[in-house]
């Protein structure tokens, strides 16, 4: 029993090992392209990673400044950021919730920037295309015809 299993064992393990070596197709992933995603996605991609990556700076100096504030006042004997035992659930749910508050608000700052940034390069962009108005003097134009306006006695 012990042999067959140990048959079975490696006659599994064998197959699972020469499956990649023989097949036909390519297993090896294509690069995304860049028309591949909509801006939007990328956007909000973009807003999650700064959103989410600044959560334990912020978190941190959120503990830091609240444990301050509590020192200061002599609420506690000694100034310990990063012992958030002491805390009770409603502090530990209210430094939770403005560090939150404080990482969406970066992020949503960002966004905002980078809106801004792509507006104006797209703007430049814009009047780079259009072509520029050419003014010519009435002088060195034949056949430009002066008006004059009309005098105020004509107008009444």
């Amino acid at each position: 029993m012990k042999k067959l299993f140990t048959f079975l064992t490696l006659l599994i393990f064998s197959f699972n090992l020469t499956q990649p070596l023989f097949s036909a197709d390519s297993t090896t992933p294509e690069p995304y392209d860049d028309k591949e995603f909509p801006q939007a996605l990328k956007d909000l991609r973009r807003f999650e990673i700064i959103t989410l990556g600044s959560m334990p700076f912020v978190m941190l100096d959120c503990n830091i400044v609240y444990s301050g504030i509590q020192y200061a006042k002599g609420e506690t004997s000694s100034f310990n950021p990063l012992d958030m035992s002491s805390y009770d659930t409603d502090q530990q749910k209210g430094l939770i919730l403005t560090s939150l508050s404080i990482c969406v608000g970066i992020g949503l700052t960002d966004f905002i920037v980078q809106k801004i940034k792509v507006s104006k390069k797209n703007k430049k962009n814009n009047l780079k295309d259009q072509k520029s108005v050419l003014v010519i003097p009435l002088e060195e134009d034949p056949d430009a015809i002066k008006i004059n306006p009309p005098d105020a006695k004509d107008v009444e």
